[in-house]
This record gives structure tokens, sequence and C-alpha cells, in this order.
């Protein structure tokens, strides 16, 4: 982390040092800034296919927890028969079987679920780049940089917190210059 956060110093300094020194000045021209997380998190809230998903979901879980309860079932029955019996070692076996089956299950619909809500994050992610470049263009917008703003209300790691302060695009923007909640809206329709 440290050799990334030297980089993005090093590549400021350069850049800053390019234009000092070149015989241009610095562009300047209409920017804009959004938070395209916002974006994406509002658009997704109205989203029917994230709601199809939570709803898959459920369905998922409820049936993992059917068959939860059938090993808790089978637990209780297990206890009731003598030990050394066949049928003890038998049921002892189809539990263990269950129980696997259940850890492989709900991997698979962790699995499942972060991939598909990818699939539709990018899909809405797609949209929301072609709508800010609609905007920008109609408004006379040269530039839309990322305004992410990180969260340092919790405890973090040095490795979180700095990786957050080193991909962030944006180090200050005025709110004058934010056409989030305009990309917002034009989202919805």
């Amino acid at each position: 982390m440290k050799n990334i956060t030297q980089f993005a110093a090093a590549a400021m300094i350069a850049a800053v040092a390019f234009f000092a020194g070149s015989n241009s000045q610095i562009p300047t021209g209409p920017y804009a800034t959004i938070d395209i997380e916002k974006v994406i998190n509002d658009f997704a809230e109205d989203n029917v296919l994230f709601e199809n998903l939570k709803n898959e979901k459920k369905a998922r879980d409820s049936a993992l927890e059917s068959l939860r309860e059938s090993i808790e079932t089978q637990q209780q029955i297990m206890e009731l028969k003598p030990r050394a019996s066949r049928e003890f070692q038998d049921l002892m076996k189809a539990i263990e079987l269950d129980k696997q089956k259940y850890q492989l299950e709900a991997r698979a619909n962790d699995m499942w679920f972060s991939t598909r809500k990818g699939e539709i994050t990018k899909e809405i992610y797609k949209k929301a780049l072609g709508v800010i470049e609609a905007y920008a263009k109609e408004n006379g917008i040269l530039a839309v940089h990322l305004a992410t703003k990180p969260t340092f209300d919790q405890a973090m790691r040095y490795e979180d917190v700095s990786s957050q302060i080193v991909v962030r695009a944006l180090v200050y923007s005025s709110e004058t210059i934010d056409i989030t909640e305009a990309v917002q809206k034009l989202m919805k329709k």
C-alpha cells in the first residue's frame, strides 16, 4: 500500500510539474463532479431487477432454512437411538452429508447473489455513464470527475484508510458543480 501511495503522490507531482513547466496553461473550463456510487445506489433501490434478485435470494434462503431444520430434526431423532445401533450410525452419516450439503449450498447462494448483483450493478453503471455523457454534452460540461467521499467514521486499519485516500479521484470540489442529483433524476426517467 505504501508503494501505491508513493506512486500516486509522484504522479500528482509530475502532472503539476508538467503543466507548470509547459507553455500552456492548466486547462480551465466547465467541469462537474458526481458521486456515482450515490447515483447507482439510488437507482438500484427502485430497480425491478434488484427487487427480483432480493425475492430470489429470499426463496433460496428459505430452502436453506428448510434443510437446516431437517438437520435439526434428524439430530433429535438420532439422540433417541441407541449409539451402537446400525440405525444410529446411518443417521449420523446422513446428518453429516446434509450438513456438508447445507454449507455448500449456502456458499453457492452467496456466490450466486454476489455475481448477479455485480451484473446488475454493471448494467446500471453503463446506463449512468450514458446519462452522464448526454447531460454533460447538453450542458457544455467538458469533464465530469468522480467525487466519492471516503467515510472515515468507523475505525479502520491503516491499509483501508490509505486505499480510500489513494483512490479518491478528487480532493476538493464546490457543491455548485455537483451534478449527482440531476443525473439521479434523469436515471429515473
